[in-house]
């Protein structure tokens, strides 16, 4: 959903991501900092039996390890939090994400723990049925609008996350 988002619009330097190429970003920006924080986390939900991927964090030893499972995609590697907030920030976003429950008549905001800086583009996804993703965006002249300008940003949207212009 991201990398489409950022190729659906011309106006910008953006250039043609797939998944495969944000992935690779990603682990271009991990620093050794960064690949501590994380692997410590993963390991935390293991112990926990919370960790949803299909590898052991324990048997990653460095950040190479790491990037080595992010490259693999598919089911095998998901994004989370922590490697969203550094996509934020390398690619300069925001990234506001709707919840939505059908199953359990839930619906509010997914919460990423990022910042809204009004400078940022913005790219607005749905979390729907806690199985996976989706654009939100518009169609205007046969193109999809989904990454926004401060000033572009739905009324709906700044008002449900308290974003004011």
């Amino acid at each position: 959903c991201i990398s489409y988002s950022l190729t659906s619009i011309s106006d910008i330097n953006y250039k043609n991501y797939d998944s495969m190429d944000i992935r690779r970003l990603l682990c271009e920006n991990i620093n050794e900092e960064h690949f501590q924080q994380i692997i410590q986390y993963y390991r935390i939900l293991q112990d926990s039996d919370d960790f949803d991927e299909q590898w052991d964090p324990y048997k990653i030893k460095t950040k190479e390890d790491l990037c080595q499972e992010i490259m693999k995609g598919g089911t095998n590697y998901w994004g989370d939090h922590i490697l969203l907030q550094l996509l934020c920030s390398i690619l300069q976003i925001n990234l506001l994400i709707l919840n939505c429950d059908d199953t359990m008549n839930h619906y509010d905001i997914y919460h990423t723990m990022i910042e809204y800086k009004p400078e940022y583009r913005t790219i607005l996804l749905l979390y729907e049925d806690r199985l996976h993703f989706k654009l939100i965006g518009y169609f205007k002249e046969n193109q999809m609008i989904s990454l926004f300008t401060h000033k572009d940003l739905p009324y709906e949207i700044m008002k449900i996350y308290n974003i004011y212009r």
